[in-house]
């Protein structure tokens, strides 16, 4: 259940790119009255069905957690339709500046086509959600492990109990007269590294019960590494020390091509904003080192956010930074972080990576947080797994404990990163910016 692009993740898209367009053939067959090709609209409709799924995402609905019974699937369904409903008026309204009478007018078509993709796709997700509906299945826990039950119940998608659990892994005699009596069990979890009786695992297979490790399990429901159960082993087996050139190659093309829109967006705005920022005094730009992909020190530059030092030394002493207005926009909108997209031209950040820390702040986590140097294998982005993910993210203070849960998700991302899990990422900062904009 890692973030890579599964079967599964293929047969839901490949179902919602069908019925997107046998929605389409429908609206165009009440049209005409008669049944008429596709061909004529295949490739304007693309970019929608594209679209589409972004803004479906974006929504939450396509989360593998989330849990798809018949009012929410509505209710999240409704929200995302409408923006693209929107969009989509947007985008025939632009496109038939440039391509005129081969285009769809977006009139009355387009709404009918809104009312009838939302019908079918409102069905297949709950057929989705039947799909996900099996029958429970009954687990046994082998060690002791206070929150894996909890992870259970807010892990929708796994409908999984645990029955029974033996602390002791030891008592291997009860474990195997319970599995004898009963045969409704339908798993066994237990950390595979440190159980002295794998003999005993290994006839399990013949009675089609499944054999989940526990680090592994811990792992999915939490998408982050539990700290307290790697070690040196652990890293050597799942921690490359280099990415692939593969996935090298297609970050890089990836970080170029969404470096494009926010040129564009820096550029337009900065002459506003650097005239707003100029206004309160001080320097548009405020520049940090920070501490890269194999140790090495780059600056960053953002958009001042905070008062600027006073031109007077005696005013220095007390003078407390605060701030200012712009910058609170700026930091709620992400506008202050815009000029560190020369940072991703350059090649000393990606959009996508552990965010970089300051040298200070990285000496002192070397010396308290065992295994922090891992995260400098890869290159640093502008936003990250545990920027997405991390509720109580420590901000440029030193905090051990909140850096601690940072680098559990930081590791997740480096074990898994892909293409796919770097489009993900994207989406929900995305998702992320909206919500801070939306919601203050």
């Amino acid at each position: 259940m890692n973030h890579k692009f599964n079967k599964y993740v293929l047969f839901f898209l490949v179902g919602d790119f069908v019925l997107f367009y046998a929605a389409l053939y429908l609206v165009l067959f009440i049209r005409s009255g008669h049944w008429e090709s596709l061909s004529n609209h295949f490739l304007f409709f693309l970019p929608l069905f594209l679209l589409y799924e972004v803004v479906l995402y974006i929504s939450g609905i396509l989360d593998r957690k989330f849990v798809p019974s018949p009012k929410r699937v509505f209710d999240l369904l409704l929200r995302g339709h409408l923006v693209a409903t929107i969009l989509m008026f947007v985008y025939f309204y632009l496109a038939g500046k440039f391509f005129g009478e081969h285009m769809i007018d977006p009139g009355l078509i387009l709404v009918m086509f809104s009312i009838v993709l939302f019908a079918v796709i409102y069905a297949w997700k709950l057929f989705r959600a039947r799909l996900f509906n099996v029958k429970p299945v009954k687990a046994i826990l082998i060690g002791e492990d206070k929150d894996i039950e909890e992870n259970f119940r807010r892990a929708n998608l796994w409908d999984m109990h645990i029955v029974e659990q033996f602390p002791d892994i030891n008592d291997t005699d009860a474990i195997e007269k319970l599995l004898e009596e009963r045969d409704d069990i339908g798993a066994v979890i237990v950390d595979i590294d440190r159980y002295p009786r794998l003999d005993m695992l290994y006839k399990l297979i013949f009675k089609n019960i499944n054999i989940l490790n526990l680090v592994t399990i811990k792992e999915e429901l939490s998408e982050k590494i539990d700290l307290d159960r790697i070690n040196e082993l652990w890293f050597i087996t799942n921690i490359r020390s280099q990415e692939g050139l593969v996935v090298t190659s297609l970050k890089r093309v990836f970080d170029l091509l969404l470096s494009v829109p926010v040129l564009i967006i820096y550029g337009l705005s900065f002459p506003i904003l650097s005239f707003l920022v100029k206004r309160d005094g001080g320097e548009v730009f405020f520049e940090m080192p920070r501490v890269g992909m194999a140790g090495k020190v780059f600056t960053i530059r953002k958009f001042r956010s905070m008062s600027p030092d006073p031109d007077d030394e005696k005013k220095l002493v007390g003078h407390k930074k605060e701030v200012t207005k712009i910058g609170a926009f700026m930091r709620k909108t992400g506008l202050d972080e815009l000029p560190q997209v020369m940072s991703v031209i350059r090649g000393d950040m990606s959009f996508i990576g552990p965010r970089p820390e300051i040298p200070s702040l990285v000496k002192k986590y070397e010396k308290e947080i065992e295994h922090y140097q891992i995260r400098h294998l890869v290159k640093p982005g502008l936003s990250g797994w545990a920027q997405v993910m991390q509720e109580n993210a420590p901000h440029h203070s030193a905090d051990v404990e909140l850096t601690r849960e940072k680098l559990a998700y930081d590791l997740y991302y480096i074990k898994n990163h892909s293409p796919f899990l770097y489009l993900i990422i994207v989406l929900k900062t995305i998702k992320s910016l909206m919500n801070r904009t939306n919601h203050g």
